[in-house]
């Protein structure tokens, strides 16, 4: 994961496209270079220290573009005939399902900047986008 982080100008994380994570399939492809722009979003509100209430704003607004965005990729799958469709939601519906506990939990107080990046960046950028993800691109590209 380190490739898809580097430092900003001042000293914070900022995820960094590139083009190797491209799938091959357009809108997926927009989709997943929202994310980031999206996350990297929430990661400059999260360290920059902003009001709670801007914070959750980010934290919203990348939840939805997420849900939004599995939707749009199960979609490519079904359509592309690939095995792996039922799977993928599966581990769609888990990761919206700890991005929903996570929004209550920031919410309430339960929850802090640890967990927000850790989300961001380990669970949806590495976890998913890169790994998981990446282990059906192929497939997309033939």
């Amino acid at each position: 994961m380190g490739d898809a982080m580097s430092g900003k100008q001042s000293g914070f994380l900022e995820l960094v496209w590139r083009k190797e994570y491209e799938c091959g399939h357009p809108t997926v492809d927009v989709q997943h270079r929202h994310l980031f722009k999206l996350g990297n979003s929430l990661l400059d509100a999260v360290l920059t220290h902003q009001p709670k209430p801007d914070i959750e704003r980010a934290l919203d607004a990348f939840i939805d573009d997420v849900a939004n965005h599995f939707m749009s990729e199960e979609q490519a799958l079904e359509e592309e005939h690939i095995g792996v469709a039922e799977s993928h939601r599966e581990k769609h519906r888990q990761l919206l399902e700890k991005a929903e506990i996570l929004r209550a939990n920031f919410g309430e107080g339960a929850a802090g900047a640890s967990e927000v990046l850790s989300f961001v960046v380990y669970d949806i950028i590495d976890g998913h986008i890169s790994n998981e993800d990446g282990s059906w691109f192929a497939l997309l590209k033939n």
